[in-house]
């Protein structure tokens, strides 16, 4: 058997908890939730009808194994970018973009240590930042990646340590075209 998932998300980091969900394909796309902490995964289920209740205990009986290992080799992932010393690479997009009325510079950058692009989402009116990875292992049969998973923004807790998030940032702080608007973030 293999991970056959549509979509893959964090939805808060919590008290040394990982709190996320992902939608199964074969499954009817059915929504299972988990909680990752200390090395252990945890599921529930979201129940949109009965037929949900079935699927989620026909899955957790054959696949629930697979999808532990593959959460776990995911965050392994995350971790890892931690133990990268220095990153080199290149801007390979910058634009404004308008949220509700806020407006965001979104610079995405591709780095020689990581195989996908990462983007720096920067609000200066709420003074908050996201940093959107992407995690370079296969969701599903068709290799699409596993998603972006912000590390650094909407939590109370980061993914990565913030001295990792300037390492990031820092050999672009002065090659964007925001550099001047920019200047203060992720000192």
């Amino acid at each position: 058997m293999s991970v056959e998932m549509s979509h893959i998300g964090i939805s808060k980091i919590e008290n040394g908890s990982i709190y996320g969900l992902f939608h199964l394909k074969n499954y009817n796309n059915l929504r299972i939730e988990f909680e990752y902490k200390k090395g252990e995964v945890f599921f529930t289920h979201h129940i949109r009808n009965m037929n949900d209740v079935d699927f989620f205990y026909e899955w957790r009986s054959k696949e629930k194994d697979d999808y532990t290992l593959f959460l776990l080799h995911y965050f392994n992932e995350v971790d890892r970018f931690n133990d990268i010393p220095f990153f080199n690479g290149r801007i390979v997009e910058e634009f404004l973009s308008y949220e509700l009325g806020v407006k965001k510079h979104i610079i995405k950058v591709q780095y020689d240590e990581i195989p996908t692009t990462t983007t720096f989402e920067f609000s200066l009116e709420q003074q908050i930042y996201f940093l959107l990875c992407h995690v370079p292992i296969p969701m599903n049969s068709k290799g699409i990646h596993a998603g972006g998973i912000y590390v650094k923004g909407i939590h109370k807790e980061d993914f990565l340590s913030q001295e990792t998030i300037q390492r990031m940032w820092e050999p672009f702080r002065d090659k964007t075209k925001y550099r001047l608007q920019l200047l203060h973030m992720l000192r």
